[in-house]
């Protein structure tokens, strides 16, 4: 069962965060981030590539395409996208910051 698990149901990660007050070793920690990067992660992650993939795939049919190569050039546009993202991977971790906060006791 543990292959099929996602990054959200593992007891341990490891983020960068920036402290949020006075944190010592040893500290139970909360680690937050604002709520508008959540979207603008699933917006880069998911909402966009299906917006090209599915743009491709019109395109390639509309323009006499067959089905097979409308889907693989779908696909095939996937790749260049998130190279794209990877290649500015490091403008777009500017955007997400982690924060620690101290964990109240009760």
């Amino acid at each position: 069962a543990k292959g099929v698990c996602t990054a959200a149901d593992m007891d341990e990660k490891i983020i960068d965060a920036v402290p949020s007050g006075t944190l010592a070793v040893g500290d139970s920690v909360r680690i937050v981030m604002e709520e508008r990067l959540g979207t603008k992660a699933v917006f880069y992650g998911f909402f966009l590539p299906l917006l090209v993939m599915v743009t491709v795939l019109f395109s390639v049919s509309g323009f006499g395409g067959g089905e097979l190569a409308a889907l693989l050039a779908g696909l095939g546009s996937l790749a260049p996208y998130y190279f794209v993202l990877y290649v500015f991977r490091s403008r777009i971790e500017k955007d997400f910051v982690f924060r620690a906060e101290k964990k109240n006791k009760f």
